[in-house]
């Protein structure tokens, strides 16, 4: 029977887990105990294979499946904190196009003022030349 379990009597008690590497696998068979019922069962090389394959592979799941979920949890922190600098630099930048907004407006204030304050120069002497003639 390649790769079975076939039940035997009960003998004395065993190592506490199933797959506890045989010390007897020389040959065709070996008996293993099962540490729930305690029944004992012949398990040829090929069977005990399987089991040893079985629980590689789930132990192999499970590890990458906690892997992939560090994994995750490591991407989804790294698009946190990417988005987090985003919004610090565009709230840097906000500010800065913020202050160079307010110095140009203060600019032109300026330049309003200067411009104005030409033409009154240069309209205060025809106006007070203008009143001259008026009053004559």
């Amino acid at each position: 029977m390649v790769g079975s379990f076939v039940p035997l009597k009960k003998k004395k008690p065993g190592p506490s887990w199933l797959f506890m590497y045989p010390q007897n696998l020389v040959g065709n068979m070996s008996d293993i105990e099962c540490p729930h019922c305690k029944q004992v069962f012949e398990l040829d090389a090929a069977g005990y294979a399987s089991i040893v394959n079985q629980v590689r592979s789930a132990e192999f799941e499970s590890e990458l499946n906690t892997r992939l979920e560090e994994a995750k949890r490591t991407h989804e922190l790294a698009i946190e904190l990417a988005e987090s600098n985003m919004g610090k630099k565009k709230d840097e930048e906000y500010a800065n196009k913020e202050k160079q907004i307010q110095r140009l407006k203060g600019e032109l204030e300026k330049k309003d003022m200067e411009r104005q304050m030409a033409v009154n120069e240069a309209t205060t002497p025809l106006q007070t030349k203008s009143r001259t003639f008026k009053t004559r």
